[in-house]
């Protein structure tokens, strides 16, 4: 790992070469020029961006140490250790709005100089980490294509993601200051159940199913609404409410309507394959029913194969008279 660069800013020369020979001695990278007015040092540390940079806090010039510091953690983020000669409290307490690392109180002592950077660059490079893990999770969470909240055991908003604003037309700040916002974009017939549905899912850890649901965007379009949503459980098993995914599912919605209707339509059509109609050439001496391959078909078999219909075999009086009047036992059933 290369060395921390250093920049010192301060006014007094020999005080200045001997914290620089001290920095060398330290192993730390010393800027070779020291800065000697407050005036200068943002133009410097923008130049050459140093790792830390120890800064008297009263300076020559019209602008003091305080000023100076508090431009260059405001713009550049650089940490700041300041060296005073003063234990004058109102000072020290002004210098902390600048919000410095430490202070280093002059004459400086090798060993406090040698811990008070340590430490000072310990802590940076944790300060740098945890900011760039937060500007990486900040990232992920506001660049997510559906809309995500957090809302907290209590019901306000602890986090709302910006793509509520492409989904509904309001900004995450509406939801916000208003938890109860949500409830006013959904459309009047769903506004109770889904009111219900929600209060009961903030209040529990229990895995939910997903909701489907209409809301009346700012521009007065209706779009279709999945919610899914989960509790928030912390590394101690502490609840802290539900994390909730809002997606755009309009044009799903349009599919599955079109094809329900497309499945009655052909459900229509299959019935009424099955239903007989029209013109049917029948035989006028045998009864039989010519299809429309040209092949003559016995009555029963055609309506059959053509409609839904089924027969229930039986004989009717005039034709069991003929074909069984003679026999004893179709006479002894009609004296009967």
């Amino acid at each position: 790992m290369d060395p921390a660069k250093i920049l010192i800013v301060e006014d007094e020369i020999i005080f200045g070469m001997d914290l620089m020979e001290q920095l060398s001695q330290l192993g730390y990278a010393p800027e070779p020029e020291t800065i000697r007015y407050a005036e200068d040092a943002f133009k410097a540390a923008q130049e050459k961006m140093p790792d830390f940079i120890l800064m008297d806090i009263k300076l020559k010039g019209e602008m003091t140490g305080i000023e100076a510091a508090l431009e260059i953690t405001e713009k550049l983020h650089i940490p700041i250790i300041f060296l005073t000669a003063f234990s004058d409290k109102s000072i020290i307490e002004k210098a902390k709005k600048a919000g410095p690392y430490a202070f280093l109180k002059k004459p400086v002592k090798y060993e406090d100089l040698k811990n008070t950077l340590e430490i000072s660059l310990y802590k940076a490079r944790m300060e740098k980490k945890l900011k760039e893990s937060e500007l990486r999770f900040k990232t992920i969470a506001n660049y997510t294509y559906d809309w995500e909240t957090w809302i907290s055991p209590e019901g306000i908003y602890l986090y709302c993601s910006p793509s509520c604003e492409r989904l509904t037309g309001y900004s995450p700040d509406n939801f916000i200051e208003n938890p109860d916002f949500f409830y006013t974009i959904l459309k009047s017939d769903e506004r109770e159940r889904i009111k219900e549905e929600f209060h009961s899912h903030i209040s529990s850890t229990d895995e939910q199913n997903p909701l489907e649901f209409e809301i009346v965007r700012k521009d007065g379009e209706v779009i279709w609404i999945e919610h899914l949503c989960q509790s928030v459980v912390s590394p101690e098993g502490k609840y802290l409410g539900r994390r909730g995914n809002n997606r755009d599912i309009t044009q799903r919605k349009k599919l599955g309507f079109e094809l329900k209707k497309k499945v009655k339509q052909l459900q229509e059509a299959l019935d009424n394959i099955k239903t007989l109609s029209g013109l049917i050439p029948i035989c006028s001496s045998c009864k039989k029913i010519r299809d429309d391959k040209g092949y003559w078909n016995i009555l029963e078999a055609y309506i059959q194969k053509y409609s839904d219909a089924t027969f229930s075999h039986g004989i009717c009086p005039e034709c069991a008279g003929r074909l069984y009047g003679d026999q004893e036992w179709y006479k002894n059933i009609k004296i009967r």
